[in-house]
């Protein structure tokens, strides 16, 4: 079993920060504090809350969608590209 979250409270706090506009939120195991995003700051993508239409999300799934479906190349399937299939193999990966 793989579980990276067990909820231990409401998620009215999410919710809040995305109805005052906010298009995501995520978390960060940094200081723990909430605000705007920083250039240089980093956040996980294991948790992720949106609302519906944003532009990120909008992009992300562009990009996640190409990707899934993208046939690698014969050999590229060994180097690290994201890719679900390659061209010509033997047998389905």
């Amino acid at each position: 079993m793989d579980a990276d979250f067990l909820l231990m409270e409401p998620l009215d706090r999410v919710f809040k920060l995305l109805d005052e506009g906010n298009d995501i939120v995520v978390y960060t195991d940094g200081s723990g504090t909430s605000g705007q995003c920083q250039a240089r700051e980093q956040f996980s993508s294991n948790f992720m809350a949106a609302r519906k239409g944003n532009p990120f999300g909008e992009t992300w799934w562009t990009n996640m969608k190409s990707k899934l479906t993208r046939i690698c190349g014969e050999g590229e399937f060994k180097v690290e590209k994201i890719c679900c299939h390659e061209a010509f193999a033997p047998e389905p990966e």
